[in-house]
This record gives C-alpha cells, structure tokens and sequence, in this order.
C-alpha cells in the first residue's frame, strides 16, 4: 500500500502519490456492462451487511443496495473519479439507509395524523344530520360575515 504523503512528510521518506482512480471504476463510468457487473458482484454482499446493520431488515438491505446500484448505473456518466471505490459505496449506502429512515418517519409521522384526521371525520359521519333551517341559517350568517 501507498505511503500517505503526510506520513512520508513527517518520517522524512519520499513522496508517493496517492493510487489514482481504479481501472475498474473508470471502466464502469465510460459505460462497461462487464466491469459493472464485476462491480456488483465484488461489493454487494458487504454493502448488503453495511445497511443489514442499519436497518435491521435482510429485504430493505438488499433493496437499499441494489438501489444504490441501479442509481449508479443511471448516473455512469456524471460519477466523480474516486480513490476508493468502497469506501464511496459504503457512504452511498449510508446515505440511501438515512434517506428511507427519515422517509418512513415522515410516513409515520403523517400517517398519524391522518388517522386523527379520519378519527374526526369517522365522528362527524356518525353525527345526526343538521336540520335544513339550520343549515340554511348557518349559510346567511357566513354570506353576511
């Protein structure tokens, strides 16, 4: 492995540049099918555990990852040049775990107050009905406010 140009730096050593961009991973950016499968098949399993830790579900795991990968590939040809692709993968995944966490707390966060709503809604469908003089006098007084 390289020798990190700030370690060289303070131990007196020469230089060495860092590792530039994985053959692999320009491959998958020019449009490789084959590298990009290749791709998948060397890091799906640890990405999978990556979320697995996360999420705690097996099934969105392997969703996660495989939307990951799907993005990726929809988006070959704007992906930056990087120096380690599994460390990108790794805070892909991460970042796809956050987004459907905070995701699905919004759902449930809405989802009850929708049911609040329909708690209220369920009342007022079990309400008698309004007398038609009442309603009709409820419509002159806000045609007049």
């Amino acid at each position: 492995m390289a020798t990190r140009w700030w370690f060289a730096r303070e131990h007196g050593e020469a230089v060495v540049p860092l590792p530039t961009e994985p053959p692999l991973w320009r491959r998958v950016r020019a449009g490789d099918e084959e590298a990009y499968a290749t791709l998948f098949r060397t890091h799906y399993a640890a990405l999978c555990m990556v979320a697995h830790r996360m999420l705690r579900n097996e099934a969105e795991s392997e969703e996660v990852v495989q939307d990951v990968f799907l993005r990726l590939w929809e988006r070959r040809g704007a992906l930056a040049a990087v120096d380690d692709v599994g460390a990108y993968l790794r805070t892909a995944v991460r970042h796809r775990v956050i987004d459907r966490v905070r995701r699905d707390l919004t759902e449930a966060v809405a989802q009850r107050h929708v049911g609040i709503d329909e708690r209220v809604v369920d009342r007022a469908a079990d309400a008698p009905p309004v007398h038609p003089e009442v309603q009709r006098e409820m419509r002159l007084r806000i045609e007049v406010d």
